[in-house]
């Protein structure tokens, strides 16, 4: 019946909301806001080692720390204006048009994409880049590659 689905979509919407508002609320029942959260930990890395202005691709994420940098969201493919997906026929085309400086690979925060990069087979293709930095995680390596002459 229309009642039991109306049902079932509100208990899965607000179920989903809880997950998505859980670290959020933490933080405003605390007084703080998520700026307040602790920076990833290759942020440190980069900003003493990658000059401001450098084009990084990495998780929306690290962006909050990183406002000096010219930042792509590993995710920007799935939300192009309709004249750039004309542009852009896949994933791979964009982040060649982008030539990232550095790719920022870090699993352990919660809303990790990069696996679209890795699909795509950018890096694969583009034998220019090289790790510059790695450090063990919570739970999964985190990795930055950097292009050969990006400094």
């Amino acid at each position: 019946s229309k009642v039991g689905v109306g049902w079932a979509t509100l208990f899965f919407i607000v179920v989903n909301l809880g997950f998505t508002m859980s670290t959020p609320i933490k933080y405003a029942l605390d007084g703080k806001t998520p700026a307040d959260a602790p920076a990833p930990q290759g942020i440190s890395w980069i900003r003493d080692n990658v000059p401001a202005g450098s084009r990084l691709v990495g998780d929306l994420y690290y962006s909050l720390w990183l406002t000096d940098y010219e930042f792509h969201a590993s995710t920007s493919d799935r939300y192009l204006a309709p004249d750039y997906r004309e542009r852009y026929q896949s994933t791979y085309d964009l982040w060649i048009d982008v030539n990232p400086d550095y790719l920022v690979f870090d699993p352990n925060i919660p809303t990790y994409d990069m696996q679209r990069v890795i699909d795509s087979g950018f890096l694969d293709d583009n034998p220019d880049y090289e790790v510059v930095w790695s450090r063990e995680g919570p739970r999964d390596n985190i990795v930055i590659y950097g292009r050969a002459g990006a400094n």
